[in-house]
């Protein structure tokens, strides 16, 4: 799953980018993991009353990782544990990538740790990522999957070159061999299983050739991994764009994929939720997670979790906490867990404004009562018009902060009580976005009009304020 990058398909965005006891593999038991949202290691509401559905895990990528000192990494995981996070997911430890040259395709390899594959050398200047992942994980009792590798070219060739992908396999087997021999027997317990960083879709692998492809991939890994070492669980998180195909169909996919793949029990199908992607729907995407639990309960022992999305990829900005606390609570019926893409990347204090965090450890802690209390309305409107002879008139607004309990959002601008835009507190990759919250220049105005302006305030929970008092303003 990857953040940066957006996927779409003839103008139709697609995703790119969760304790109980079961029976492992090799007939050993894993423990650790959670029945389901409403057991995620936080309280219980009280007695008798199942605690709230809760993400219990979440994404690292190397990207945003790469650049931390001790002490942020510290700050981070301590951050997780408060939020309630018990599981971490390293996304990707390599990457490969086929390049062209006057000789042919030349194959490119980096890790985010020390290698001494042929063909890979450690990304320059990166520290140690797997380790530092796994000391800090350590240090707070929580449990790592690690990322194999990926290829960009996956887009392009996963279903349509057999052999393309099964060497990505055989690849990923030695890169998997590798970070076992360096890291599980120095963190046994936090070494806990593999994530296969590959994104199966409802488009690609849509016909019955590409289906024999993943299957025949699939089971090249497995077979490795479980060889390696029966006891770690297999992570992989597929998505879905409902544009492509129904929920039924997708159902049908996977129904028919488990029957022919050697997953086993306690190995781990979590889906992407895709609703910040726009893969699916708040209206749709409960629809598709009950179809999945169908293809899931004819592979015994197969777990099925959510991986919950936290952002608007419209613009990359932080999903609000009603929002997503509505996500937990739509998979909670079908899923036995639920993890999250990625509260590192849009909740954490390290990266965005802490009150994310706040109002979402409010509700982990409360036992499920996420903050209700907006914020007060933006006083003190002020305008000034902007005129130039290069071009039509501007109105310049400012206004005063509005007062929240765990603290302002964003702020939202009406003219003649239609939304024109939306100022918020800094997003991933846009640090400028806090220096206009309490400032709007509107553009492309009328001379000789009078228009009518209002604020309103969101705070972290997406609680709306009421409006601010209404500023006509007259542009001559």
């Amino acid at each position: 799953m990857n953040d940066q990058r957006k996927r779409t398909l003839d103008g139709v965005p697609l995703l790119i980018l969760r304790p109980l006891r079961w029976v492992g593999r090799a007939g050993m038991a894993l423990t650790g993991l959670a029945l389901g949202p409403a057991l995620a290691g936080v309280m219980a509401a009280g007695p008798g009353t199942p605690a709230p559905p809760v993400a219990t895990g979440t994404f690292i990528q190397d990207w945003l990782s790469s650049s931390w000192d001790d002490e942020t990494w510290d700050k981070e995981f301590a951050y997780l544990k408060e939020a309630g996070m018990t599981y971490i997911v390293i996304a990707p430890t390599a990457y490969t990538v086929t390049t062209p040259s006057p000789a042919g395709e030349t194959l490119v390899g980096q890790t985010i740790y020390p290698t001494g594959l042929p063909g890979f050398q450690q990304k320059p200047g990166y520290p140690d990522l797997v380790e530092r992942s796994l000391h800090y994980a350590a240090k707070y009792g929580m449990k790592v999957f690690v990322g194999l590798n990926f290829n960009e070219d996956w887009w392009k060739n996963a279903a349509r070159d057999p052999a393309w992908l099964l060497e990505e396999m055989k690849r990923g087997n030695v890169i998997a061999t590798e970070l076992y021999q360096k890291y599980h027997s120095r963190y046994p317990g936090t070494f806990y299983g593999w994530y296969w960083v590959w994104e199966v879709d409802n488009y690609n692998f849509r016909f019955q050739t590409w289906e024999n492809v993943l299957v025949a991939a699939l089971n090249v890994q497995l077979d490795h991994l479980t060889a390696l070492d029966p006891t770690l669980p297999f992570l992989f998180c597929p998505f879905m764009n409902y544009r492509l195909g129904t929920a039924a169909q997708y159902r049908d996919f996977w129904t028919r994929v488990f029957a022919r793949t050697h997953l086993r029990p306690g190995d781990i199908f979590a889906p992407q939720d895709c609703v910040g992607a726009g893969g699916l729907t708040m209206d749709n995407f409960t629809t598709w997670f009950a179809e999945l639990r169908k293809a899931v309960d004819t592979k015994p022992g197969l777990l099925f979790w959510s991986d919950a999305e936290t952002f608007v990829q419209a613009d990359w900005s932080s999903a609000p906490l009603n929002r997503f606390v509505r996500q937990l609570q739509g998979v909670a019926p079908y899923v036995d867990n639920i993890i999250s893409f990625a509260y590192t990347h849009y909740y954490s204090p390290n990266l965005v404004d802490p009150g994310f965090h706040r109002t979402y450890v409010d509700y982990v802690q409360s036992g499920g009562r996420l903050d209700s209390q907006p914020p007060s309305p933006p006083a003190n409107v002020r305008a000034a018009v902007l005129t130039s002879e290069y071009g039509p008139p501007a109105v310049s607004l400012e206004w005063d902060a509005a007062r929240d309990n765990l603290g302002v959002y964003s702020y939202t601008v009406y003219r003649d009580g239609r939304a024109v835009a939306t100022t918020q507190v800094a997003r991933p990759g846009h640090p400028d976005d806090a220096l206009f919250l309490l400032n709007f220049v509107d553009t492309n105005l009328q001379a000789g009009r009078t228009y009518r302006y209002e604020v309103r305030a969101t705070d972290f929970a997406g609680n709306a304020s009421a409006p601010s008092a209404a500023l006509s303003v007259t542009v001559e």
